[in-house]
C-alpha cells in the first residue's frame, strides 16, 4: 500500500495541492475525459444543492495522503485519518465487495456453469468438497492428486469395533542419529 501512495504522490494525482487535492484531481479528469458543453453537471449540482460534489469532495479529503506523509499530520488527524479509512475498507468496502463478488460466483455457476470450486467454496454449502495434494516425483514432474465428493454424509453411526482395534506402536517417520 506504502508503495501505491508513493506512486501515485510521485506522479501527481494525490497530495500535491493542499487539503482536497484527490478532488481536484478528479474534476480535472473529469472535466478532461468527460465534457459538459452543455453545462447540465453544474445545474444537477445545483438542483441536488450541491450535495452530490460536497460528498465526493469529503470521502476524497478523507483519503487524501498529505504531501509531506501521514507523519505531518497531527495526532487527532492520524486518529481521524485511520479511522475513516477503517470506516471506508470495514464497514463499507468489505460488505460491497463481498456482495459484488459472490453475486459474480452465483451468476456464473447457475447461468455459465463456471467458477464450481469458488463457489461452493464460498457460499459455504455442505456438498461438493475436495482438497488437492501435490507431490513432486523423482523425475521432477508435478503430479496432482484431488480427493472430492458430491454428496457429503449427514448422518454418522459410530464404528462399535473402532474402539476394540489393536493399537499399533507409532512409528517414527524419521530415523534417529546416536
Amino acid at each position: 500500500m506504502e508503495l501505491g501512495l508513493e506512486t501515485f504522490i510521485r506522479h501527481k494525482p494525490l497530495a500535491t495541492s493542499g487539503y482536497h487535492s484527490l478532488y481536484q484531481w478528479y474534476r480535472s479528469v473529469e472535466s478532461e475525459h468527460f465534457p459538459d458543453p452543455s453545462g447540465l453537471r453544474a445545474r444537477m449540482e445545483q438542483w441536488i444543492f450541491g450535495l452530490y460534489p460536497a460528498c465526493i469532495k469529503y470521502f476524497m479529503s478523507a483519503f487524501d495522503v498529505p504531501e509531506n506523509g501521514i507523519q505531518a499530520l497531527s495526532r487527532g488527524g492520524a486518529v481521524i485519518y485511520y479511522a475513516s479509512v477503517f470506516l471506508y475498507f470495514w464497514v463499507f468496502s468489505n460488505p460491497v465487495v463481498s456482495l459484488v463478488f459472490g453475486s459474480y460466483l452465483y451468476i456464473c455457476i447457475n447461468w455459465f456453469h463456471l467458477h464450481f470450486d469458488e463457489a461452493f467454496s464460498y457460499l459455504r454449502i455442505a456438498n461438493y468438497k475436495s482438497f488437492t495434494r501435490f507431490h513432486i516425483n523423482r523425475d521432477g514432474n508435478l503430479e496432482v492428486f484431488t480427493l472430492a465428493v458430491d454428496k457429503v454424509p449427514r448422518e454418522w453411526m459410530l464404528d462399535p469395533d473402532w474402539d476394540m482395534e489393536q493399537k499399533q506402536p507409532q512409528q517414527l517417520s524419521h530415523r534417529e542419529i546416536p
